[in-house]
C-alpha cells in the first residue's frame, strides 16, 4: 500500500464489477477512502463485504443526456 491517495475521497461509478471494481481496489491500494456505486445492489453488496467494508457501496443509476449543439 502506499500514500499517494491519502486522505482522498474517490466515488467511483460502475465499482461492483469490471474496470469499475479494479478502480476502486487499485484506489483503496492507494490509500483513498473509496465510495463506489452500481445498479446492482446484490453484487455491490458482496463486494462491499468481501472488501471488509474497506469501501462504502450505494446503490444508484445514472444517467447523462446529451443535446447535440447544431440541433434545437
Amino acid at each position: 500500500m502506499t500514500d499517494r491517495l491519502k486522505d482522498k475521497v474517490a466515488i467511483v461509478t460502475g465499482g461492483a464489477a469490471g474496470i469499475g471494481l479494479a478502480t476502486v481496489e487499485d484506489f483503496l491500494v492507494e490509500g483513498a477512502k473509496v465510495i463506489f456505486t452500481d445498479i446492482d445492489s446484490d453484487k455491490g453488496a458482496q463486494v462491499q463485504k468481501d472488501l471488509k467494508d474497506k469501501a462504502l457501496f450505494i446503490k444508484a443509476r445514472f444517467k447523462i443526456e446529451v443535446q447535440h449543439p447544431l440541433r434545437h
